[in-house]
């Protein structure tokens, strides 16, 4: 009983089970987490709002996010309705987000409507989303949230929504101001392993500074400290074979000289055979024009599952290339390193040389099955009607974060004249995990594990006309969050507009399955509403956006009492 008082008094803690220290969300303070995986975050959130509320506390959150999604997918899915019912978590997500990206709101915005829906009286205040919300998150805005927080006696925890494909890190953009903070911690994820990074906290018994904490999902689907015994030790015992290395012949060109003083092996099957109870040797293994990719896969898989993580895998490109996926499966099943073809043999031995001491960091998938199902996504390909395209996207985007694989998303407005079939007719789809599908101006690319300098050169390829010829202009989405936020927008779009499925369409043209092999220029219809010299109308003044007064429409909802429990 004293725990659950000493929790409601306190603001409550952020739940991570087994973690003591780092943690504590004291009254009166506010706290920034970073996130870069967000199942772990929706975890995080919901876990922590559930704690707060069962032991007698109260909470508000606001999001940027769907939150009936969110909840639905969530453990604590039934007592999160509960406590929404009884009000003591108060549920606000924020209306137009779109609109809101161009017209960031500002802090007395956002209080006054905290008074207005009553989140302003709970103990505990969550914004979800905050790099949505504000503009230029800077020194002043903060020092405002601070007095309201202190003034309230209430903790007020901003959760920033960061993807591992954005070049500046939001830590690193708000680095100037982090003092400002009583706690700065990142919620961060490589290759299935999760970590709980802490800058700075301050907690009971003082700042807790520099610390990382590998943590896991329990079985019960929350969030929890990893047990000692399942983390690599940082102090490991010496290895008698820590220089030993054991090579494939074809890792070799013609004219290369062999290392004297590696030990070779003819096939992949022959090296676990060979290298009997390796503790910390090395093993490097070749792709060729002739290798088998799977067979190389899942030996690579189980020599780091029968050896641990301080064997070294290289894996070395020979006359033939691994596609970017491949590399990304490479590294999930245990490789520690992949040599380029363009690598040089000199530079090629000392890479071997520098990656001794080097110690798998990554936790390995349960199985090979699993380890393939996470990344290589090849069963999409092609032309998908917009409710599957959508599917198909936020289902590769949440395996792309498991592996850290980049994507793009085009959004490639149509030339005048031209209409959404006109232009798929010259799309020709050839790689698995690539899919397109379109609105009634736009055409919708998705590419799998493309990186932005491959673009202009994936267009190429896919289309038999230049790009110029039949769209307006490109439109790109590279980071995670970013190519969600325009399926979401796309698909809110196809409920009230109902676009088109042009499958039959496309299945109909001879030249959907093939890029057609005479070049035709694209002619755009006339412009009935053309002058006789020629000429054309000039367009009316676009539209200008004024904000309606909160009383109308409030940019906050109070989503738990505009729906029933049942509902959320």
């Amino acid at each position: 009983m004293t725990e659950l008082k000493t929790i409601v008094k306190d603001g409550g803690r952020l739940q991570i089970d087994q973690l003591e220290a780092g943690v504590s969300l004291l009254p009166g303070n506010i706290y920034l987490v970073c996130e870069e995986d967000e199942s772990l975050a929706a975890m995080l959130i919901w876990g922590t709002l559930y704690d707060l509320c069962a032991s007698g506390g109260s909470a508000c959150l606001i999001s940027s996010a769907n939150l009936a999604k969110s909840i639905g997918e969530s453990t604590h899915a039934q007592g999160i309705r509960r406590m929404t019912a009884n009000k003591s978590l108060v549920l606000l997500e924020i209306q137009d987000i779109h609109a809101r990206v161009r017209n960031k709101m500002n802090v007395a915005r956002v209080l006054f409507e905290l008074r207005y829906w009553g989140g302003a009286a709970k103990r505990l205040l969550i914004i979800d989303g905050a790099e949505k919300m504000f503009a230029n998150f800077d020194a002043a805005m903060l020092r405002e949230w601070r007095h309201w927080a202190e003034s309230k006696n209430h903790a007020v925890l901003f959760i920033f929504r960061q993807s591992p494909t954005e070049k500046t890190s939001v830590i690193t953009s708000l680095l100037p101001i982090s003092h400002l903070f009583s706690g700065v911690a990142r919620l961060k994820s490589v290759y299935g392993a999760a970590k709980w990074e802490v800058f700075h906290w301050f907690d009971h018994d003082g700042v807790i500074a520099g610390k990382t904490y590998p943590i896991c999902k329990s079985e019960i689907g929350r969030l929890a400290l990893l047990p000692a015994e399942s983390a690599v030790e940082a102090v490991l015992p010496p290895a008698a074979d820590e220089q030993q290395v054991w090579a494939m012949r074809c890792v070799f060109l013609a004219n290369e000289i062999v290392n004297a003083s590696w030990q070779m092996v003819e096939k992949i099957s022959d090296v676990a055979a060979n290298i009997g109870n390796a503790v910390a040797a090395t093993v490097v293994i070749g792709f060729t024009p002739e290798s088998e990719f799977t067979m190389i896969a899942r030996a690579v898989f189980d020599l780091r599952k029968r050896y641990g993580p301080r064997l070294k895998i290289v894996l070395r490109e020979v006359n033939s290339r691994l596609r970017y996926s491949q590399e990304a499966l490479m590294v999930r099943l245990g490789a520690n390193m992949i040599v380029c073809a363009e690598v040089s043999y000199s530079r090629f031995l000392n890479q071997v040389v520098m990656v001794q001491g080097q110690i798998f960091p990554f936790n390995l998938p349960a199985s090979y099955e699993q380890a393939v199902a996470e990344t290589l996504l090849e069963q999409e390909q092609g032309y998908l009607p917009p409710v599957e395209f959508c599917r198909a996207v936020t289902n590769t985007l949440e395996h792309s974060r498991i592996v850290n694989v980049e994507n793009v998303l085009l959004r490639l407005p149509l030339a005048y004249g031209l209409l959404p079939p006109d232009a798929l007719r010259y799309c020709n789809i050839k790689r698995p995990g690539d899919f397109c599908s379109a609105d009634n101006a736009h055409i919708y690319l998705f590419l799998y594990a493309c990186r932005e300098s491959d673009v202009d050169g994936a267009l190429d390829r896919l289309f038999g006309l230049p790009v110029s010829e039949l769209f307006n202009k490109e439109e790109l989405f590279l980071s995670l969050y970013g190519i969600q936020e325009a399926i979401d927008d796309f698909e809110a779009r196809h409920r009230s507009e109902s676009f088109p499925d042009l499958s039959a369409a496309l299945a109909s043209t001879s030249n959907w399955q093939q890029a057609k092999t005479n070049v035709v220029k694209a002619v755009a219809k006339p412009n009935k509403s053309a002058k006789p010299d020629g000429g054309v109308h000039a367009p009316p003044d676009p539209a200008m956006r004024h904000p309606l007064p909160l009383q109308l429409k409030p940019v906050l909802v109070d989503i738990s009492a505009a729906n029933s429990p049942g509902k959320l």
